[in-house]
């Protein structure tokens, strides 16, 4: 295989990781919550077919930790699915939590669960009357390999282009 065949081919393969990066989010109002606060999530991404229908299947508080789990059901036919990636969204309320550091985590149950990512990010609750120490940026486990498939992109490129000097 040439390295221009393998450079585009490592270039298609970093696509879809850069575009779910960047189509997913979990934003928080208020956006530097006190323990006195009712926190709502509000969670939109884009699904892979215009047929996939997710919906918030449970919220739950464990501890520290914050898990929103999205429900994808089944679909019974293909038939009228377009692979075209169409945007959902979902809204929650927890709270109020007490004073701390959270972990928040956004993951998908059931049908082609598995082709989508799992995501967390930091959430800090500060007392009453407090300033929350940072204000909470969203964060994913997937942003490192959309890293990486830029990163190998940029190396294929780099190598095809030495390659063309010799």
């Amino acid at each position: 295989m040439s390295p221009r065949r393998i450079a585009f081919a490592l270039l298609l393969a970093a696509a879809p990781l850069i575009a779910d990066a960047e189509n997913e989010s979990i934003a928080s109002t208020p956006v530097n919550p006190t323990s006195t606060d009712v926190i709502q999530f509000a969670l939109t991404s884009l699904t892979h077919t215009d047929c996939d229908f997710p919906v918030l299947q449970s919220t739950t508080v464990s501890g520290n930790v914050i898990n929103l789990v999205i429900l994808l059901p089944e679909i019974n036919s293909f038939a009228a699915c377009n692979a075209v990636p169409t945007p959902f969204s979902a809204q929650t309320t927890v709270g109020p939590l007490a004073a701390g550091q959270y972990q928040l985590n956004w993951s998908y149950v059931g049908w082609l669960a598995d082709t989508y990512p799992s995501y967390s990010r930091s959430l800090t609750v500060a007392a009453p009357g407090g300033v929350a120490a940072s204000t909470p940026l969203p964060s994913s486990t997937f942003t490192g390999l959309a890293l990486l498939g830029l990163l190998l992109g940029a190396f294929s490129i780099v190598a095809l282009k030495l390659k063309t000097v010799r």
